[in-house]
Formats: structure tokens, sequence, C-alpha cells
């Protein structure tokens, strides 16, 4: 087990990817009419990371239910 050590801060940014790859995870935060849809992006992106963080009391920050595009 690696080295375990405490630091206190004010917020939390966790950097560990979307959800993109996981329908039930498109379904709930983004609508269920995003369960079938294609999606590009990794297949790893199954929101793990983001789930483990929510179980021990995370608070989800911003609009999850816009997709990231690009802006003119």
């Amino acid at each position: 087990m690696g080295l375990k050590k405490i630091i206190h801060a004010k917020t939390v940014v966790l950097a560990c990817g979307g959800f993109e790859a996981d329908k039930e995870k498109r379904k709930k935060y983004l609508g269920k009419e995003w369960g079938n849809a294609l999606v590009r992006g990794s297949e790893y992106n199954t929101g793990d990371g983001l789930e483990m963080a929510l179980e021990i009391g995370a608070q989800p920050y911003g609009d999850w239910g816009e997709l990231s595009r690009s802006h003119d």
C-alpha cells in the first residue's frame, strides 16, 4: 500500500476523465435520450473516479448535462 497523506483544503478538483463510455451514467446525468448515443472519446471514460468521489461525499459542480463542444 502506498503512502497516505492528509491534505486539508477548501476545494479539490478531481481530474479523472468523464463518463461518456458508460451508457447508464449518460442516461442518469444527461437524460434517457443519451442512452443510445454514439459517443467519441475513450472507451475507458466510465466515470469510476467520479462515482468513488460521490460515494464518499464529494459534491458535483457545474452542469453535467452540458456536453463539451468547440466554440467559434
